[in-house]
């Protein structure tokens, strides 16, 4: 019975490690950006252009999960899907959302990407949320 635990062990710490280097590292800048905010004096709704701020992105190898580090209090994980695209077929693109509004798109062959934030709490509803945001860039592998 112990010996048996050993090797459990053993083949746990074997197998531990190359799962946790399994990941990609993107660093994402905005190039474009728009969106929608909320006034705090008039509470009207207006267009506006937010300030580009990179962000990292960890996408495991099997493009399954992203985690995207938006600032040192804002992280959003995401379940995302490969597809292919409906002209060329290849499967260079990289879906992924949330149910929280977030949407991640990249493309593993031109590293552009699609980000956008829309908050459940946002325009269409009473509460006081955060801005509409929709940003589009370039990322580099780390």
């Amino acid at each position: 019975m112990g010996l048996i635990r050993r090797c459990l062990l053993l083949l746990s710490f074997l197998i531990i490690p190359t799962s946790a280097v399994s990941e990609t590292v993107l660093y994402c800048s905005p190039e474009l950006s728009t969106g929608f905010y909320k006034d705090k004096i008039s509470k009207k709704w207006g267009t506006t252009v937010f300030e580009p701020v990179r962000f990292t992105v960890k996408l495991n190898n099997d493009s399954k999960v992203v985690v995207i580090k938006l600032s040192t209090m804002v992280t959003k994980r995401m379940p995302c899907l490969v597809f292919n695209h409906r002209f060329t077929k290849e499967d260079n693109n990289i879906f992924c959302d949330n149910d929280e509004g977030t949407t991640f798109i990249y493309n593993k062959a031109n590293n552009k990407f699609l980000y956008s934030s829309i908050d459940i709490f946002s325009y269409t509803s009473n509460i006081a949320g955060d801005s509409v945001g929709i940003f589009a860039g370039k990322c580099e592998k780390f």
